[in-house]
């Protein structure tokens, strides 16, 4: 059984280690509910900004220290059969897989996720452009549900975007959407009649604590790799269509959410205050 957060972000206030093992816990947590005792495989999909490499430096650190990167306490990073994934396991045996992918912003403003690749992207051009992008690198093309994102001209974009069956994406979930304020119908009720399934993603925030999140939103399929291309292997079994995406975890509170939203917003003003003192 394969247990995926599909939507990770690893931010510089965040503690890695920490981040490792609360994602462990929580994903052992879901296979417990899910009756899946110790027989599952912890999948976490990166979603990296422009400005991060977090990945890169992980597989650098892999490369030289001969599997080990002393940076993530009692946490191995091990190189896999292909560059699009690493394996991070703990001296008590604990695996995670973590796999290479991207975040894009459009020119539209809205977030594209291009998960399962080690490629780069560019920013500030159409969603349309970005998907061909995706398309060309061999990337799972997400379009993840963000709070704001998904109304006014951004919202008519994505409906349209999702009426084109010949526009190749799939839609995602936000482990970050309060559970009162439900998905869009359009997304709910499958893209024009192809039952494309949806990707949930825990999307930790860039605030402190926010590592302990990973893994308690996402989704599993009831398959395992038969190989170490783990990345590969994981698109094969997505496009083929085979095997049934089932989505597992519970969103967060309405006052959660409110609490998210303002510690956000005070961080904002904060950086902006620093940069108008010119620190």
């Amino acid at each position: 059984m394969l247990l995926i957060d599909g939507h990770v972000h690893i931010y510089d206030c965040f503690n890695l280690e920490e981040m490792l093992d609360s994602a462990w816990r929580n994903f052992s947590l879901q296979a417990v509910e899910l009756d899946l005792g110790i027989d599952f495989t912890a999948i976490v999909c990166l979603a990296e900004k422009t400005e991060d490499n977090w990945f890169s430096f992980l597989a650098g650190s892999a490369s030289r220290q001969g599997g080990s990167c002393p940076e993530i306490g009692s946490w191995k990073v091990l190189s896999t059969g292909e560059e699009e994934s690493l394996s991070l396991v703990r001296k008590d045996g604990a695996r995670i897989l973590l796999l290479a992918g991207r975040q894009i912003v459009s020119s539209e403003g809205l977030e594209v996720l291009a998960l399962m690749t080690g490629a780069l992207f560019r920013d500030n051009i159409s969603v349309a452009d970005v998907l061909r992008e995706i398309a060309s690198q061999d990337g799972v093309p997400v379009i993840p549900w963000a709070f704001g994102k998904w109304s006014g001209h951004r919202g008519k974009v994505v409906r349209q975007l999702g009426a084109r069956r010949e526009t190749h994406f799939y839609f995602g979930d936000n482990g970050g959407r309060p559970a009162w304020l439900t998905l869009p119908r359009f997304v709910r009720s499958g893209r024009q009649g192809t039952h494309q399934p949806i990707f949930p993603g825990s999307d930790p925030l860039p605030l402190s604590g926010e590592e302990h999140r990973v893994g308690r939103v996402g989704f599993y399929i009831k398959k395992s790799f038969s190989s170490d291309t783990y990345a590969a292997e994981l698109k094969r079994m997505i496009s083929d269509g085979a095997y049934p995406v089932h989505v597992y975890g519970a969103h967060i509170s309405l006052c959660r959410f409110v609490q998210n939203q303002c510690a956000l917003r005070i961080q904002s003003l904060r950086k902006k205050v620093c940069v108008r003192k010119g620190r």
